[in-house]
């Protein structure tokens, strides 16, 4: 333990010399770099940026290729968040959670989630390698023939196990795609159809009619006085403030209304009727549009795995 304190303050004072901190610089801004080009990663990353190292004496060298790893292993979490692409394969996982924020307005908050766990993570795994090393070593040094071939062994059977009669464990044998099945060793898959978008163009947004449909769509089929959800033969428009008195057919003085509420009120104000509205009515904005838009593609089962809202 002493030994590994010694050497780890000889690291230390080594590592923090200002030559030593500028490569360590250099590296990590270069592997972030290399971590936000998708399907490159790290490994390979440093395997094309090794020839800038040949320069360099040992320590200078060694700290920037270790620069280059961990930025690359952080980029990659930058278009994981921000476009839904992981820059290498550990990003993958951060597409679900950092993307979802970044689509509610949070990418700032998600990167630095990530940037905070990188560091975090890279530390005390960093630390717990530097405990575990010595007697690691010591231990595959004793590794002779017969342990080798126990390992490939090991290997060959879990490989033939895993390509079994399971389909959860041969769907990792997966081969090839043909059409639409992904065929295995033992059994094909139907590949589900994948929606891609290769334009998007900006529709501006419309004022609607003023017509018994658009109302209904406004309220949603819903009785503005009791909460009924009716269909729309069930329903009929109702003025809030009756025509006799003067009402207009605005979009501010017409709602859906069920037969039964509309007899009650009859020629009265909601109030004189001891009646309330559900909501105030209003014009059809463009979240009503929204709304309907969810509504409708909700409605329909085919496309509904496919919709997010």
């Amino acid at each position: 333990m002493v030994e590994t304190l010694q050497n780890l303050a000889l690291g230390f004072s080594i590592a923090l010399t200002p030559g030593v901190l500028f490569y360590a610089f250099a590296g990590c801004v270069v592997g972030t770099l290399v971590g936000v080009l998708p399907g490159i990663g790290p490994l390979a990353g440093i395997s094309l940026l090794l020839p800038a190292t040949f320069g360099l004496d040992a320590t200078r060298a060694i700290v920037m290729l270790a620069g280059i790893y961990y930025g690359a292993m952080y980029g990659g979490s930058t278009t994981s968040i921000l476009m839904r692409i992981p820059g290498e394969a550990a990003s993958v996982m951060t597409c679900i959670d950092g993307y979802a924020m970044a689509r509610k307005g949070r990418a700032g908050a998600a990167l630095a989630i990530a940037a905070v766990g990188s560091y975090v993570a890279g530390t005390v795994s960093v630390v717990a390698l530097m405990a575990l090393a010595p007697p690691l070593a010591s231990f595959a040094l004793r590794f002779g023939p017969p342990e080798y071939f126990a390992l490939l062994v090991l290997g060959l059977l879990v490989l033939a196990y895993m390509s079994g009669g399971s389909m959860l464990k041969g769907v990792a044998m997966a081969e090839e795609e043909n059409g639409h099945f992904l065929h295995a060793a033992r059994f094909a898959l139907r590949v589900p159809s994948v929606i891609r978008l290769l334009e998007y163009r900006r529709i501006p947004h419309q004022t609607r009619a003023l017509s018994r449909k658009n109302i209904l769509l406004r309220d949603r089929n819903t009785c503005q006085y009791c909460g009924e959800v009716l269909s729309s033969g069930d329903l009929t428009l109702d003025h809030v403030m009756p025509r006799s008195r003067g009402g207009a057919s605005s979009w501010e003085n017409l709602v859906a209304c069920c037969h039964l509420c509309n007899r009650r009120k009859g020629n009265q104000l909601p109030v004189e009727a001891s009646m309330k509205l559900l909501r105030e009515p209003h014009a059809f904005n463009l979240h009503t549009s929204r709304h309907i838009m969810r509504l409708m593609g909700r409605s329909d089962d085919k496309w509904r795995k496919y919709l997010f809202y």
